[in-house]
């Protein structure tokens, strides 16, 4: 299921949504018309759950394509408030990430060489090797 269609079986029970890092969060119109079961069923939605008054759909890193889907659909003139939340990340957070970044494509070679050298160290210590 794309973006879309999640967001179109969403949008008619909210007045007012944003996201997060990987949630859409509602205010619904009512609590009692919302049936987390079928949205559960929804494919592409992990989870949803009330939290503090607020509907909370949990659909992962899809979550600014959902949103920007649901701004297409959303009519703003019905009484919706919609917010982007911008992710703001501090320079500790974007080094760190930067250093994630150059040191992920590396890791499969370094898990591989971590296997050959145990290897080896086996057949050396159970003189298995000439």
């Amino acid at each position: 299921m794309n973006n879309r269609e999640i967001a179109e079986r969403i949008v008619d029970i909210i007045t007012y949504m944003t996201y997060c890092a990987t949630r859409l969060r509602f205010n619904v119109k009512d609590e009692s018309t919302v049936s987390l079961s079928k949205l559960d069923q929804v494919e592409g939605v992990l989870k949803s759950q009330f939290q503090n008054s607020q509907l909370q759909v949990i659909v992962g890193e899809k979550v600014t394509g959902i949103f920007e889907e649901l701004q297409k659909i959303v009519i703003v003139s019905d009484g919706i408030t919609v917010e982007k939340q911008e992710v703001k990340k501090n320079v500790v957070s974007r080094v760190v990430e930067a250093i994630s970044g150059c040191f992920g494509p590396v890791i499969p070679v370094l898990i591989g060489c971590g296997m050959v050298k145990s290897i080896t160290a086996i057949l050396t210590t159970f003189s298995l090797c000439l």
